[in-house]
């Protein structure tokens, strides 16, 4: 099974924290990135993912906290699984 299919099984919201997740990695993405030190710092981690959070919030505009916490809890999920697959498609 391919990415685009894989995404596209995905319920729509889910399908754009996705693609919004993965263009914020995308920026980070540089030889030099954190993403790639053998062990990424966890402090630096989560500041990334609190900037991804208010990013977020800007976009998708959540009004209720708990739709707000759960699309946080996604796109924190596939922004550590994004890492690893960085990592791993870099070795």
């Amino acid at each position: 099974m391919n990415e685009e299919y894989r995404l596209n099984l995905y319920p729509f919201i889910l399908r754009k924290i996705t693609a919004f997740t993965e263009g914020f990695i995308d920026e980070l993405d540089n030889d030099a990135s954190f993403m790639y030190d053998e062990y990424p710092d966890k402090e630096y981690t989560l500041l990334m993912m609190d900037k991804l959070h208010k990013l977020l919030d800007t976009v998708f505009y959540p009004e209720d906290d708990e739709l707000y916490s759960l699309m946080c809890s996604i796109a924190d999920a596939t922004f550590v699984n994004q890492i690893y697959l960085k990592r791993a498609q870099k070795d």
